[in-house]
């Protein structure tokens, strides 16, 4: 009798091994899957691949810029005539002001670098 173990026991050890099991599973998928991943990089990295992506769209079809060249710095006179914030308009695209008539695309030749 004293190898007996109620069934219990028995079912409560079962369920503690599967649930075991599962884990380790998890696991080690991944960490195949990390391995796997860390392989498509160095591989990647040793054929010296490009990382980037281009595209070309028609300018006709984006009446702003999409890429802006610009002073460091854009003149803080400007921006008070027009009641606007450097940080607005550089981080949160406010590009309209409440205190002039003048239409987004004329603020931004306003206060863009002129090329001559």
């Amino acid at each position: 009798m004293i190898f007996y173990k109620p069934i219990k026991h028995v079912m409560e050890e079962s369920k503690l091994w599967q649930v075991g099991k599962v884990k380790w599973m998890i696991t080690f998928f991944c960490f195949l899957l990390f391995m796997y991943k860390a392989c498509e990089c160095i591989n990647q990295y040793m054929q010296l691949e490009t990382v980037t992506k281009n595209s070309e769209e028609r300018q006709e079809n984006y009446p702003l810029p999409q890429v802006c060249i610009s002073q460091a710095e854009i003149s803080e006179d400007a921006l008070e005539a027009l009641n606007m914030s450097s940080y607005g308009y550089r981080y949160k695209g406010e590009w309209s002001s409440n205190v002039s008539d003048k239409t987004e695309e004329e603020i931004c030749l306003n206060l863009s670098t002129k090329f001559e």
